[in-house]
């Protein structure tokens, strides 16, 4: 991963281990910017380092890694050793509170938004407290709004990272009020108002709001190979089982660029295609069967239309969600699988089939969900046999994505290549097949990596990192070995790597993390991403350029995946001696 806060990064690339000549400083940049309450400064010098005249701690290799708190506005900083010096200022930005009538924030609606009749639309606008505020409603009338007040405020998903992930006091000056509409209509130019004793001030808000005719109905289908669905309109929102290509279902609401389904999901714009329908979409299910398809077992749910689907995993189990279906069912088929023991369905709700699927032996290996046609096809993989095939992912690539970068300027970039060269060589002996993404100084988007892992379908898919923090992280304290998994699959194998490489190789631990991250999310097989220490720790920096400990960290990664697929019934007795 190594990229957190690391964006926007400039410095010079040194080295593995070797000191670059005098005061060299990698991050931050000497102009930044940042919302954090403190920022680190890592780099590193032959001579002793004062920070604003303070003398810092630095390794026995001259690397340092300080942290400073940060004051609202301006911040400066100067670092000095010897001669030589570095300026650097960091602006540290606040939301401020609106101080005068004129300063209205973020009108409802910013953007083009539509509802169902009945549906509660809550309007809103931030101003200077203490102000009488509403809002004229075209055609509809004005509607007084109140003081919110103070509420705390949630950091973002990063602060698990440092350990800062509780709600934190927030002064927004929000006003609001809710409010439904019975009638289909489309509202524009929705005016918000501010009064302070005679003095008044107004701004017009810039988006729509539409309530819609239920009598039309406005079916989405998915016009791209997998779209993905979340939970609210943004990309901040968190994701729900992907779509496959040819999913429909109907339109219930609208904002911005973004759709949402009648079953709960929101899906992008660019991802669909939009248009009218007699009906909504709904199918019943009869006859059910699965079959063997080399690798895989399949389970195969005709539809008279390709509904919005949810997958869980659960223990001994993936249970399959087929919205707006009904059962219809009095038999199914189950044909004999390596993998699948049982299939059963039950009607939770009226507009809910849930299918479960119960998978032979410890672990599951992978799964994938495809529509032929109107026909849902559910695929388990088999437990290996023969030859294993394990994908290595080096993270990062290229000359604009370095990822994290140690004191001497070093890019995780190259030191992840250099491992993932080493375990490749070391599983092959071993008589693996091995992939991987890039075997050169490749720039690939996260995206096309994982695309390359459902193109293989390996045993495991290891995407392999070196770490960074937030700024607001303690970088001259925080190191260990952190592994990131997305799918209960795959964490077992995670929670193997971590305890194991911390234990055999006698390193500190970062822990062990779901995580919503691109090479831990694909479902083919068992994903994990590993972060195999601290770029910007001074010490730790020194153990992961290392020849010595790189090989010994290679062998450890090579020895206990192996072991990991091993360590099944039929493998029990080939534990790896690597």
């Amino acid at each position: 991963m190594g990229g957190w806060g690391w964006l926007g990064l400039v410095a010079m690339v040194g080295t593995p281990a070797a000191i670059a000549q005098g005061l060299h400083l990698t991050y931050p940049p000497r102009q930044h910017r940042t919302d954090a309450a403190r920022i680190f400064f890592i780099g590193t010098s032959p001579a002793p380092v004062q920070l604003n005249g303070q003398p810092i701690r630095q390794s026995a290799a001259g690397h340092f890694a300080p942290s400073r708190p940060l004051q609202p506005g301006i911040n400066r900083f100067v670092l000095r050793s010897g001669s030589q010096e570095v300026a650097v200022t960091v602006e540290r930005t606040v939301e401020r509170l609106p101080q005068t009538l004129s300063d209205l924030r973020r009108p409802f609606p910013e953007q083009a938004v539509a509802v169902q009749p009945g549906e509660l639309v809550c309007f809103g606008v931030r101003a200077m407290p203490g102000a009488q505020v509403q809002v004229e409603i075209p055609g509809i009338g004005i509607l007084p709004l109140m003081a919110v007040g103070d509420r705390p405020e949630l950091p973002s998903n990063a602060a698990v990272l440092v350990g800062q992930n509780q709600p934190q006091p927030s002064r927004t000056g929000e006003y609001g009020a809710c409010r439904g509409f019975a009638q289909p209509q489309r509202l524009t130019g929705l005016v918000y108002r501010t009064v302070r004793g005679a003095a008044t001030a107004q701004v017009v808000a810039p988006g729509s709001l539409e309530i819609l005719d239920p009598e039309t109905i406005e079916v989405a289908t998915v016009t791209v190979p997998e779209a993905i669905a979340r939970t609210g309109p943004s990309t901040d929102a968190s994701r729900l089982t992907p779509l496959p290509q040819g999913t429909q279902g109907r339109v219930t609401g609208r904002q911005g660029d973004w759709w949402r389904w009648e079953y709960g999901g929101w899906v992008e714009a660019k991802n669909v295609r939009i248009g009218r329908s007699p009906r909504p979409p709904r199918s019943v299910v009869r006859g059910v069967t699965t079959q063997t398809a080399g690798l895989w077992t399949e389970v195969r749910i005709p539809l008279t239309v390709p509904l919005p689907v949810t997958v869980q995993e659960r223990p001994g189990a993936v249970e399959l969600t087929v919205h707006h279906a009904t059962a219809e069912t009095d038999t199914m088929k189950i044909a004999p699988s390596p993998i699948l023991r049982l299939v059963q369905w039950e009607q939770r709700t009226p507009d809910r089939l849930t299918y479960r699927l119960e998978w032979k032996g410890d672990r599951l290996w992978g799964y994938k969900v495809r529509y032929e046609g109107t026909t849902l096809v559910f695929s388990l993989r088999h437990p290996p046999q023969g030859p294993i095939t394990i994908l290595l992912d080096p993270g990062h690539g290229g000359p604009e994505d370095l990822g994290a970068r140690g004191p001497t300027g070093y890019p995780e970039k190259d030191v992840a290549l250099t491992l993932a060269q080493q375990v490749r060589d070391i599983l092959q002996r071993e008589g693996a097949i091995v992939v991987m993404t890039r075997t050169g100084d490749d720039d690939l988007w996260p995206q096309q990596r994982a695309l390359r892992i459902a193109e293989v379908e390996p045993t495991v898919a290891l995407s392999l990192h070196y770490n960074a923090l937030p700024d607001a992280g303690d970088a001259e304290n925080t190191q260990g070995i952190g592994m990131f998994w997305y799918h209960r699959q795959s964490h077992g194998l995670a929670q193997v790597l971590h305890d194991r490489l911390t234990r055999e190789l006698n390193r500190p631990s970062y822990g062990v993390f779901w995580g919503n991250l691109a090479l831990a999310r694909p479902t083919v097989a068992p994903s994990v991403l590993l972060e195999l220490g601290f770029m910007i720790h001074p010490e730790e920096f020194e153990w992961i350029v290392s020849p010595v400990a790189q090989h010994q960290l290679a062998r450890a990664i090579a020895r206990i995946t192996l072991d990991w697929i091993r360590q099944t019934p039929d493998r029990q007795q080939r534990r790896s001696k690597i």
